[in-house]
C-alpha cells in the first residue's frame, strides 16, 4: 500500500488512542445494539486520527542518482512529463528489480515477510539482522535499488507493480531498524502494516492531468455543425452510388459460377434458346436454389464487368474504395447490402446529431449546416433538459478509477446512556387560593365537545435529538447514514468534549416546552365532566400549590471501539436517476410549450403551417395565395366561310367587359393567347390601359398598371387594311395574374397571429393542469413510501453515485444477462465470471452499512434544475435534501484488511481476483454472516460518565407551597434539598 505524505498511517491501536484527535462535523446515527451495564446506545461518532510522523510509515526517499533526476524533473516546466519519461527510462535498465533473485538474499526476505506477516516472535530479530549479514555489503545498494524499483513503477501506473517489491521494501526498512537496535517485535508488525511513503516533491504527479481543456460551447456547436455537414454530403453520395449501380445492360453484367465469368446476356440467349422446345422436368428446391438463372435473378453471382465500371461516375467509383466494395469480384447483391447498411447507420448518425442541437440553439441556422430551413421557425415546445443518448461501453471487466483520496484514519466511539434518577425542574405552574376562598376547576365534555388539548414539545426518542443536535454541533452540512453505523466525524475537540457538549445541548432542546391550546368539536353522545377543587374556605391564610416539572437524569459514558481507514469524496446529484424515474411513473410527462412571442407580420407563407400545427390551432384556413389568375375568353366564326358574300363568310366583332377582381389582389400582368384564320385578318385586345393587337395567331404578354376591384377586357376583330375580307374564325384567352396586396396579407396575419395566441394560451392551461395532475400522481406515491422504504432508496442512490466517482464509470458494461430463443432472460456465465470479481471486491471492501452521507444545496447541480429542485416539497426533511440536493458529500470506512487492496484500485484501477478474495481466512475474507451482521467489537471506556436532564412531562407537587431555590456549583444548577422529596 503506497500512499502520499499527506496521508499518514495509523500506527498501533494504543497509539493512536493517545494521539492527538482532529473532530470533522458528521454525524451517524446509530442503532448498535448492547445492555452492557444496562447503557443504551445514544448516538455515535469518529474521531478522526490526526497524521502520525513520519516514523509511521515506510519512506521510499534516497539519495539516489534517479531519485535525483526525478527531483529535478519535478522542478521543471512539464514535470508529468519529463518524471514519466524518467520513471520509463529507469524501469528499462538492468537496475530496476523485477524479482527477488534481483537482490541478495532475495528470495530469503520474501519468505520471511509472508511468515512475518501471520505471526512474529521476539526471535526474529535475530533472523532479521541474519538477513542484513547474509546479504553483505550489497544491502545498502540492493535497498536503494528496491525503493527506486518501487517508485518508478508506481509512477507508471500502467506497467503494474512487480508483486515482491512492496514486500523487500518492507523487509529493507525492518533490516535497517534491526541494524540500529530500534527494532521490536511489535515494530515488526507495525512496519508491515503501515503505508509506504513517496518523496513530498513527487505528491500528485502521478494523478496529475495534462489533458487540454474542455472545448467552449462554441467550438462544440462548429463542431457539430460540420460534421451533419459532413453527414449529409455522406448520405446523398450514398444514394447517387445506389442510383449509378442501378441501371446496367446485360451486356455491362457478368456471371461468375466456379471462376468461370460469362457475360448476362450469355445466359439470357442460351435460356431463351432451350426455353421452347426442352420438356419440363419438376426441379427441387434445392436445385432451383443453386441454379445459375435462379442466383443471378437475385443478384448473388451477378458482378461488374470492366466495361461497367468504367461507365460509372468518379465519385461512385470513390465510394466504392472507401467502403472496400470491388464490383469486379464482390456480388452485387453484397454490395448492395453494404450501401444499404451505410445508409442506415449515416442516417442514425444525423438523428443523433440533429438531437444533439438542442444542446444550443435547436431553431437557428448555424454556419452552413444544410439540415435547418431559412425562415422564422421559433420553437412551439419548450422540453426539459434531457441527457444525451451514449453508447455504453462494452460489457468487459472495467479497469478505470476515480482519483479520491482518503480522508485518514477514525476511531468508532459509542455514547451510551442510561436513566440515573428524577429530580425536580423549574416551575410548571401556581394556584392561589385567598382564605375562606374554595377553588374549584371544572370541565365538561358534550357532544358539540370543546376540549383542550395541550401539546408540550417533549422528544421521546433521544437517539434523533442527539443526531440533530450533534449536527448543529459540527457547524457543517447535515449528514445521514445509509445504515445504522459509525456516526460522526466530530470537530476540533477532545472525544468526551464533543460528546457531552451534544448531550447538553439535547438537555437544552428537550426541556424547552410550549404551550398550545387547540380546540375540536366532535358530535359524539357523550358527556365527562372533571373537577379540580382546592378548598380553603376554614382556614384564615392564604394558600398556594406550587408545581414543578420532573425531569429524568441520564447518566452517559463514551466508548472506543476499533479503527477504519476513511474516504472523503464528493458525488453531483446523487438523485438525478431517481427525479428521472419519477418522471415516466403514471402518466408521460407533458411537454411544456415555448410562449408565442413571434409578431405578426413573422408569420408568412412558408411557416405558418409549422406554427399553426405546431400550437394546434384547429379550421385555420391558409393564408390568401400570392397569385390568383382571372380569366375571360372571346370567340367568333363567319356565318359561311365559302359564301360569295364578304358579310357572310368574315367576321367582325367587337366586345368589351368589366371583368371584376378578387378582393385584396391587384392586376400586375397579363397573358393574352390569340388565333385568327382568314385573309389578312387583325385583332385588337384591350385589357385596361393595354392594347395590344396581332395579324396572325400568337402569345402576347405584358404589365397592368394595379389595378384592383375590376379592369376593362375587350376584343375588336377586323381585316388589316380593309380590302381583305378579313377574319373566318377567331379565338382570344386573356388571362390577368393578380397579385395579393399587403393589406390582405396583413388582415389575414392579425386574424392568424389572434388565434395563434389564443391556442397557445390554452395550451398553457393544459400543460399546467396535466403538469399538477401528474405531479399530485408523484406526491401521492412519494407519501405512500414509508420511512424505512425512503431510506432504502437514498442509500442505494448514493451507493451508486459514490461508486461511479470511485471507479470512474457508469455501469454501462455491467450485463450478464442473455436471451434465448423464447427471449427468456438467462445469466451468461462467461460474463458472471468476468464481473463478479469487480462486484464482490466492492461490495466488501466498502462497510457500507456505516457509509456516511451529507447533502448540498440544488445550486450545485445543474442550473437547468433548478426552479423545479426548489418546488419539491416532502415531509421527511431527509428525504427532501436528498431529492433536491446539488452534491452529496460522502465518507466511505474501507473494511478492516482491505486497505492495501483498495488503495491499490484508487493508484491502479487492478481488483483482486476471485481466488483471493474467497482464501478463507485471508487478508480479503469476508464471510458472509459478517456482512449481514457486524460482530460485537470489544469497546473501552474514554473519560467518566457525566449527567445531564431530559423533561420527562410528569409534574411534581411541593408539599408546602413554597417556592424552590437553586445554587450553582460547578456550572450545575442543584435545588437545595428537600427532605420530602
Amino acid at each position: 500500500m503506497i500512499t502520499t505524505d499527506d496521508a499518514r498511517s495509523r500506527g498501533t491501536a494504543a497509539e493512536q488512542r493517545d494521539s492527538k484527535k482532529t473532530f470533522v462535523g458528521m454525524v451517524l446515527a446509530s442503532q448498535t445494539g448492547g445492555d452492557e451495564r444496562a447503557m443504551e446506545p445514544l448516538f455515535t461518532f469518529m474521531s478522526l486520527n490526526a497524521p502520525s510522523s513520519k516514523a509511521d510509515a515506510v519512506p521510499l526517499d534516497a539519495d539516489t542518482a534517479f531519485q535525483n533526476d526525478l527531483r529535478r524533473a519535478a522542478a521543471g516546466d512539464q514535470p508529468r512529463t519529463d518524471t514519466a519519461a524518467a520513471a520509463s527510462s529507469y524501469v528499462v535498465g538492468d537496475d530496476f528489480v523485477r524479482d527477488p533473485g534481483d537482490v541478495a538474499a532475495g528470495e530469503r526476505m520474501i519468505t520471511e515477510c509472508d511468515r512475518l506477516r501471520r505471526e512474529a516472535a521476539e526471535s526474529d530479530v535475530v533472523r532479521i539482522r541474519q538477513l542484513v549479514e547474509l546479504a553483505g555489503e550489497r544491502w545498502a545498494a540492493d535497498r536503494d535499488r528496491a525503493r527506486d524499483s518501487l517508485l518508478a513503477a508506481y509512477l507508471l501506473p500502467d506497467r503494474g507493480v512487480p508483486d515482491c517489491l512492496e514486500s523487500l521494501v518492507r523487509m529493507y526498512a525492518l533490516g535497517d531498524a534491526a541494524q540500529h537496535g530500534s527494532l521490536t517485535v511489535e515494530g515488526i508488525s507495525r512496519m508491515l502494516a503501515v503505508p509506504i511513503t513517496i518523496p513530498a516533491e513527487l505528491v500528485g504527479l502521478r494523478d496529475s492531468n495534462d489533458a487540454p481543456a474542455s472545448p467552449t460551447p462554441e467550438e462544440q456547436l462548429k463542431v457539430l455543425v460540420q460534421e451533419i455537414n459532413d453527414l449529409t454530403e455522406w448520405h446523398g453520395t450514398l444514394r447517387f452510388t445506389l442510383s449509378e449501380l442501378a441501371f446496367h445492360d446485360a451486356d455491362e453484367l457478368v456471371v461468375r459460377n466456379d471462376g468461370v465469368r460469362e457475360a448476362l446476356s450469355n445466359l439470357y440467349a442460351v435460356t431463351a434458346e432451350t426455353s421452347n422446345d426442352v420438356p419440363r422436368l419438376p426441379v427441387s428446391p434445392a436445385a432451383l436454389a443453386t441454379s445459375r438463372m435462379t442466383r443471378a435473378g437475385a443478384g448473388r453471382n451477378i458482378v461488374f464487368s470492366g466495361e461497367a465500371v468504367d461507365l460509372l461516375a468518379d465519385s461512385a467509383r470513390q465510394t466504392l474504395r472507401d467502403l472496400d466494395l470491388d464490383p469486379l469480384q464482390m456480388p452485387l447483391m453484397h454490395i448492395h447490402e453494404r450501401i444499404f447498411k451505410e445508409l442506415e447507420i449515416t442516417e442514425q448518425k444525423l438523428r443523433e446529431h440533429h438531437l444533439a442541437m438542442r444542446k444550443f440553439n435547436p431553431f437557428e441556422p448555424v454556419g452552413a449546416a444544410p439540415v435547418f430551413a431559412p425562415g422564422h421557425f421559433p420553437p412551439v415546445d419548450d422540453p426539459d433538459p434531457q441527457d444525451l443518448p451514449s453508447q455504453a461501453p462494452d460489457a468487459q471487466l472495467p479497469t478505470t478509477h476515480g482519483t479520491a483520496k482518503p480522508l485518514g484514519v477514525s476511531d468508532l466511539l459509542l455514547v451510551r446512556q442510561h436513566l440515573s434518577h428524577y429530580r425536580r425542574g423549574d416551575v410548571a405552574y401556581v394556584e392561589n387560593v385567598l382564605a375562606h376562598d374554595k377553588l374549584t376547576h371544572s370541565r365538561r365534555d358534550t357532544e358539540a365537545d370543546e376540549r383542550t388539548i395541550v401539546d408540550e414539545s417533549e422528544q421521546s426518542d433521544l437517539r434523533a435529538v442527539a443526531q440533530t443536535s450533534a449536527e448543529n454541533e459540527s457547524g457543517r452540512a447535515s449528514i445521514q447514514t445509509v445504515a445504522p453505523g459509525y456516526g460522526p466525524l466530530a470537530g476540533d475537540a477532545a472525544a468526551k468534549t464533543f460528546a457531552q457538549s451534544v448531550t447538553d445541548q439535547v438537555s437544552a432542546t428537550v426541556s424547552a416546552r410550549t404551550r398550545r391550546v387547540a380546540t375540536r368539536r366532535q358530535l359524539r353522545e357523550r358527556q365527562e365532566t372533571l373537577e379540580h377543587v382546592l378548598d380553603n374556605s376554614t382556614s384564615a391564610q392564604v394558600d398556594r400549590g406550587v408545581y414543578q416539572w420532573l425531569d429524568k437524569v441520564y447518566e452517559a459514558r463514551v466508548f472506543r471501539y476499533d479503527q477504519r481507514l476513511l474516504y472523503d469524496i464528493v458525488v453531483p446529484e446523487p438523485a438525478a436517476l431517481y427525479r428521472r424515474a419519477l418522471g415516466r411513473l403514471g402518466a408521460p410527462v407533458p411537454v411544456r410549450p415555448a410562449p408565442f412571442t413571434s409578431e405578426p407580420e413573422q408569420i408568412e407563407d412558408h411557416n405558418w403551417a409549422y406554427l399553426v400545427a405546431g400550437h394546434g390551432v384547429s379550421g385555420f384556413e391558409p393564408p390568401p395565395p400570392k397569385l390568383m389568375v382571372v380569366t375571360e375568353t372571346f370567340f367568333g366564326r363567319a356565318e359561311d366561310i365559302d359564301h360569295e358574300s364578304r358579310i357572310a363568310n368574315t367576321v367582325l366583332h367587337a366586345e368589351m367587359r368589366s371583368t371584376r377582381l378578387p378582393k385584396g389582389y391587384r392586376a400586375k400582368t397579363y397573358r393574352v393567347r390569340a388565333s385568327l384564320s382568314g385573309d389578312k385578318p387583325w385583332i385588337s385586345v384591350t385589357v385596361g390601359m393595354r392594347q395590344p393587337s396581332t395579324v396572325k395567331s400568337d402569345y402576347m404578354t405584358g404589365p397592368l398598371y394595379d389595378e384592383r376591384d375590376s379592369i376593362p377586357v375587350g376584343v375588336n376583330v377586323t381585316c388589316f387594311d380593309g380590302s381583305a375580307p378579313g377574319a373566318w374564325t377567331f379565338t382570344v384567352g386573356v388571362e390577368i395574374v393578380c397579385e395579393r396586396t399587403p393589406d390582405a396579407l396583413a388582415a389575414w396575419q392579425a386574424k392568424a397571429h389572434t388565434a395563434i395566441l389564443e391556442a397557445n394560451r390554452r395550451r398553457f392551461q393544459e400543460y399546467e393542469e396535466r403538469l399538477a395532475n401528474r405531479e399530485a400522481a408523484v406526491r401521492v406515491m412519494l407519501q405512500s413510501l414509508t420511512p424505512e422504504q425512503k431510506r432504502q432508496i437514498v442509500q442505494t442512490e448514493v451507493k451508486r453515485s459514490a461508486l461511479s466517482v470511485l471507479t470512474n464509470q457508469d455501469f454501462g458494461g455491467f450485463n450478464a444477462i442473455e436471451t434465448d430463443a423464447f427471449a427468456f432472460p438467462h445469466p451468461s456465465l462467461s460474463a458472471t465470471d468476468v464481473l463478479s470479481p469487480y462486484i464482490r471486491f466492492f461490495e466488501q471492501a466498502v462497510e457500507w452499512n456505516h457509509v456516511g452521507y451529507g447533502f448540498y444545496p440544488y445550486f450545485w447541480g445543474r442550473k437547468q434544475h433548478w426552479v423545479e429542485k426548489l418546488a419539491v416539497h416532502d415531509p421527511d426533511p431527509s428525504f427532501a435534501g436528498f431529492l433536491t440536493s446539488g452534491a452529496a458529500r460522502v465518507v466511505l470506512p474501507i473494511r478492516r484488511g482491505y486497505e492495501p487492496a483498495f488503495e491499490q484500485f484508487m493508484n491502479t484501477g487492478v481488483t483482486p481476483s476471485t481466488d483471493e478474495m474467497l482464501n478463507v481466512g485471508g487478508p480479503l475474507w469476508a464471510s458472509l454472516a459478517s456482512q449481514l451482521q457486524e460482530q460485537e467489537e470489544p469497546e473501552t471506556p474514554v473519560g467518566e460518565p457525566w449527567h445531564y436532564p431530559v423533561t420527562s412531562g410528569l409534574i411534581w407537587a411541593r408539599k408546602d407551597g413554597s417556592v424552590p431555590r437553586w445554587r450553582l456549583a460547578n456550572g450545575v444548577r442543584n435545588e437545595s434539598s428537600d427532605p420530602a422529596f
